[in-house]
């Protein structure tokens, strides 16, 4: 059998290491959101018992650790999880394309239990592994086009029987030469994020702080360490700094960047006719699902694993 993996970021390499069998990797960028320095997405797994074997084999440990959130309201963190607060902070993040799938999901996600690993390490960990491998595969050059069990790279034929694509949705739908085949485009917002040390920031003992006031334009503050923060925003600060620190005192700011279609927008599509040609899509981005957490994302490949590269 024929079988690639499309994408090296941190679900590709995971894959490598969960598929049984030659399962080859096709580099395509690094990773969007773990090949910073100070991590762009969540930096943690969320444990789940089918996981330990995994993880473990990873050199992860299964220590029991906790990942705390509070829905921040008017100055005050509320760390139980509140429908209504909930509903007000998706909104306030989609507008009127908030995933169907997302209240259910943050109805359960506020404290997690989560194992001993970071995922910017493991990342890096395993990109070192497969370093030589994956340097030998981008010399290859880059897919163009994908056909029924074929796709051409590099100005050559390749055969696939399977595929576990971990790159973006609409990156894999124009490469099929099928922009249009879902029901409607796929869309997306850029994200916004301030990296800054503050001493006057109080979480309380919180991890994440879920921003649910309007009038603030970030949504979402992760502590990173203590006094290390990242700001999370839909929309463009030019000025962090004298918009910042008016309300929350004292700072100094890192750095910031933006990563442009990083928030999938609207409900996940129906992927059933890639998955008829061989084409298991994997990761937040590859569903076009903002609630495909990367411990969901290690979850489908280990299914997958056990089907022989298909959903039940």
């Amino acid at each position: 059998m024929a079988n690639f993996i499309f994408g090296s970021g941190i679900v590709g390499l995971v894959a490598k290491e969960v598929l049984a069998g030659p399962w080859q990797i096709v580099p395509f960028r690094r990773s969007r959101f773990y090949s910073f320095s100070t991590p762009l997405a969540d930096n943690c797994i969320i444990r789940d018992k089918d996981l330990d074997p995994l993880i473990e084999a990873l050199g992860g440990r299964l220590a029991p650790m906790f990942y705390r959130r509070a829905y921040s309201i008017q100055g005050q963190l509320v760390g139980t999880h509140d429908p209504a607060l909930c509903t007000l902070w998706l909104q306030k993040i989609f507008g009127t394309q908030v995933p169907a799938q997302a209240p259910a999901y943050w109805a359960n996600r506020l404290t997690s239990p989560i194992y001993n690993v970071h995922i910017n390490k493991l990342y890096e960990q395993l990109q070192n592994k497969h370093l030589a491998t994956l340097k030998e595969e981008a010399a290859k050059g880059e897919v163009t086009a994908i056909g029924d069990h074929q796709f051409i790279r590099g100005g050559a034929t390749v055969d696939f029987d399977n595929i576990i694509s971990t790159i973006p949705l609409s990156k894999l739908l124009k490469l099929l030469n099928q922009p249009g085949s879902l029901e409607a485009p796929l869309p997306a917002q850029p994200l916004h994020y301030i990296h800054l040390e503050s001493r006057t920031i109080n979480l309380e003992g919180y991890n994440q702080a879920l921003v649910v006031d309007d009038v603030l334009d970030f949504f979402k503050v992760t502590c990173l360490a203590p006094r290390r923060y990242l700001f999370y925003s839909t929309r463009d600060i030019p000025n962090p700094g004298a918009y910042l620190l008016p309300i929350i005192g004292v700072a100094e700011i890192i750095d910031g960047t933006a990563i442009a279609d990083a928030l999938p927008m609207g409900n996940m599509p129906d992927l059933s006719h890639l998955e008829e040609r061989g084409i298991f899509c994997v990761g937040a981005l590859a569903q076009h699902d903002w609630c495909a957490d990367i411990g969901s994302n290690l979850l489908r490949l280990t299914r997958y694993a056990q089907r022989s590269y298909k959903p039940s």
